[in-house]
């Protein structure tokens, strides 16, 4: 603070000042209260939505899909500000023992623990963390166990991650009851603790679990499932009602609940589970032969699954299985997104399971796929996504045949103007005569054939290989029945092929777009976005 001074006779005075750290502990608590309830909405848009109990009461309609777009978007948010250096209360209390110890007296300040792994970057001490546990009373507690920054873990040994995680696990288990939420984010699988479901038995008011790696070691104990996974004749836990709306596992421990027959009673009772996460997963070991099949079998048992993400498995295919006569019932999930994953295992997961209700298709680097593995779906989903494909990657066999509503292109080289001038192609379609109307596949609207016949919705997110002009050519040519002369075009026109929304992220090494053309394309399409 500045000092102002005066002048007197006698010389100059300094009026009194009061710093700060000076301040009385009341008023303290006052202003840090202010701060905690103005971070309250971005931790209410996660914990509040958490609630498996709060479940959309129209499952199946976009308002839900929509809530866990939100809430997934809501989530990274958090974890992004609970990794920063800015974290409330952690920074505040990093000031003086002053305000750590005014801070320390409000339980509600400490509900959102963070726990760091990472050995370059000021870890967590065991110390604190039990401080900052105990600073949380008895109130529900969510909790983070990370590393700060990948590139960090360089300088972490994975005995020193394991044995970091492990002691905060183990600080973290006479707290069960406690638990609302709890994210362990680790380098290695095998740095992970094993996914325990008798701890249901205390866990009463936990919603979300989620063990997270960036690479599967595949070290696999052979006494794991005996020893771990309770015998179903044992197993007391079951007759404890599950709660749990999110769950992220690692390979490793979903390899070890589908190979236990113990946790079949487990997965048929979990019938609130909404999302589901498996990633990282070596098929490199003799206990790890997981198939697509027994895999896919194990997930349809969670007859609630609304969303399943599924990242780096190798998964082994089975070509053989006669999927016609035993389809895998996935019918009650809607949306799904596939990364990292080989052809033959995305090919097989769509032959061997039905998705009568799926709606969103998210695909990231799975690479060599051919145009018919959607086939019989296509046509009703309301979104496909690919994401991050390389330029050898044959987009128009791929999509030309897709009936979906909205397509989303994101950082792939492969969109470039060759392929928005093949949504641009089209050919002539025969009317209906006599002998009956025209094939069910060839959309006739406008009189013309265009590839992606029915794309009503087009998203291009940093491709920075189209070209305007070329965008121009490709709204003309879909939009060629459009009766622009109409006050009410936009209201009277039945999209696909012609464009209903246009929406582009361009990155900041691309030009930016004129305003002049900005016009253009609002003046042809209903809804128009641009990003820059």
């Amino acid at each position: 603070m500045k000092q102002t001074c005066t002048a007197g006779a006698a010389g100059i005075f300094p009026k009194p000042t009061t710093r700060i750290q000076f301040l009385p502990p009341e008023l303290l608590t006052i202003i840090f209260t202010y701060v905690h309830e103005d971070l309250q909405p971005m931790f209410d848009a996660v914990y509040s939505n958490l609630s498996a109990s709060q479940r959309n009461s129209d499952p199946g309609g976009s308002q839900d899909l929509i809530k866990r777009s939100l809430l997934g978007q809501a989530r990274l948010r958090l974890y992004e500000y609970s990794c920063s250096p800015i974290c409330f209360p952690y920074s505040l209390a990093n000031v003086c023992p002053t305000w750590r110890n005014v801070l320390s007296s409000t339980p509600a300040f400490w509900t959102n623990l963070i726990f760091f792994t990472d050995a370059s970057e000021e870890p967590t001490s065991l110390k604190d963390a039990a401080h900052h546990l105990s600073y949380s009373r008895d109130l529900p507690i969510n909790v983070t166990i990370t590393k700060r920054d990948q590139s960090s873990m360089k300088d972490t040994t994975d005995e020193e991650e394991k044995a970091s995680i492990q002691s905060f696990y183990q600080l973290l288990l006479p707290h069960i009851p406690r638990w609302h939420s709890v994210h362990i984010d680790a380098d290695k699988s095998s740095s992970l603790p094993v996914f325990d479901i008798t701890l249901k038995r205390d866990a009463r008011i936990l919603q979300a679990i989620s063990l997270v790696c960036d690479e599967d070691d595949a070290v696999y104990e052979e006494d794991t499932v005996d020893r771990i996974f309770p015998k179903p004749e044992i197993a007391s836990c079951w007759d404890i009602s599950p709660t749990l709306k999110i769950v992220g596992l690692d390979g490793r421990n979903f390899n070890y609940l589908c190979i236990s027959e113990a946790y079949a009673p487990w997965f048929a009772l979990q019938n609130l589970l909404e999302q589901l996460t498996v990633s990282q997963f070596k098929s490199d070991h003799k206990l790890a032969g997981l198939a697509v099949s027994g895999a896919m079998r194990r997930i349809a048992t969670l007859e609630s699954l609304l969303s399943l993400k599924l990242v780096n498995l190798q998964l082994l295919a089975d070509p053989h299985f006669d999927a016609p006569n035993v389809l895998i019932d996935m019918d009650h999930l809607e949306d799904i997104t596939l990364v990292d994953l080989e052809p033959e295992v995305v090919k097989e997961i769509f032959r061997l399971c039905s998705f009568d209700s799926l709606r969103v298709v998210q695909l990231v680097r799975c690479e060599g796929l051919d145009d018919d593995f959607l086939a019989g779906i296509d046509d009703r989903l309301q979104l496909v996504s690919l994401d991050d494909l390389s330029s050898s990657f044959d987009l128009c066999a791929v999509v030309g045949n897709w009936r979906c509503a909205s397509l989303s292109l994101s950082n792939c080289d492969c969109v470039d103007d060759a392929f928005i001038d093949f949504l641009t192609q089209s050919e002539e379609v025969a009317p209906p005569t006599d002998e009956g109307p025209a094939p069910a596949d060839a959309p006739i609207i406008g009189g013309r054939r265009f590839a992606c016949a029915d794309l009503k919705i087009l998203v291009l997110a940093f491709c920075s290989n189209v070209s305007i002009p070329m965008l121009k050519k490709m709204v003309e040519a879909r939009s060629h029945y459009v009766d622009y002369s109409d006050p009410n075009w936009k209201m009277n026109t039945t999209y696909g092929p012609a464009l209903m929304a246009l929406i582009v992220k361009r990155s900041p090494s691309q030009p930016p777009v004129s305003e002049e053309d900005q016009k253009w394309f609002s003046e042809r399409v209903p809804q128009t976005l641009w990003e820059f």
